[in-house]
C-alpha cells in the first residue's frame, strides 16, 4: 500500500495539482480517517497517469515487498503510455546489504561510447577526417577511464 501512495505522491508532485480522482481519495480518507483501498489507489494513479503524454515508473527491488505480485499486477493494469522498469533480486545475491552496487564491464562501456558518438554527426565527420583514428579511440578510452563503470 505504501508504493502506491508513493506513487500516487510523485505524480501529483510532478503536476502540481489533483485530479479529481485523487481528490476524492484524499476527501474519502480524510472523512473515513483510515486508508482506502489499494483499488481506490490504483483509479487514482491511473487518473493521474492519464494527465501525461509517457510516464516512465521506475521501482527497484519489488522482491522487498510481501505483495509483490499483487502491486506488480495492478501497475501493469496501468494505460499504455506509463512504462515500467522493475529489478528483483535473489536473496542469495544481495544477503545482508542494504544496496548492490552496479558497475558496468569495460566492453559494455566501450560499446556504449563507440555507439554514442558514431550516433553524433559532428563527432562521426570529427573522426572520420582523421585516417589513423587514434582521436576517436582516445576519445572512447577517456570515457572508459572517466565513467569508472557507470
Amino acid at each position: 500500500m505504501d508504493i502506491l501512495k508513493d506513487i500516487l505522491a510523485q505524480l501529483v508532485y510532478r503536476k502540481r495539482s489533483l485530479s479529481y480522482a485523487t481528490s476524492s481519495l484524499y476527501s474519502a480518507e480524510a472523512l473515513m480517517k483510515g486508508r482506502a483501498s489499494p483499488k481506490a489507489y490504483q483509479n487514482a494513479i491511473r487518473a493521474e497517469v492519464n494527465r501525461f503524454s509517457k510516464v516512465f515508473l521506475v521501482i527497484d527491488g519489488l522482491d522487498m515487498f510481501s505483495d509483490k505480485e499483487r502491486i506488480l499486477t495492478r501497475l501493469q493494469k496501468l494505460p499504455e503510455h506509463a512504462q515500467l522498469l522493475v529489478t528483483l533480486r535473489e536473496v542469495a545475491q544481495v544477503g545482508n546489504a542494504s544496496y548492490v552496487s552496479v558497475v558496468a564491464s569495460p566492453e559494455d562501456l566501450q560499446m556504449y561510447a563507440i555507439s554514442r558518438t558514431q550516433a553524433d554527426p559532428g563527432l562521426e565527420s570529427l573522426f572520420k577526417s582523421e585516417p589513423d583514428h587514434q582521436l576517436h579511440q582516445e576519445v572512447v578510452r577517456a570515457v572508459m577511464e572517466t565513467s569508472r563503470g557507470v
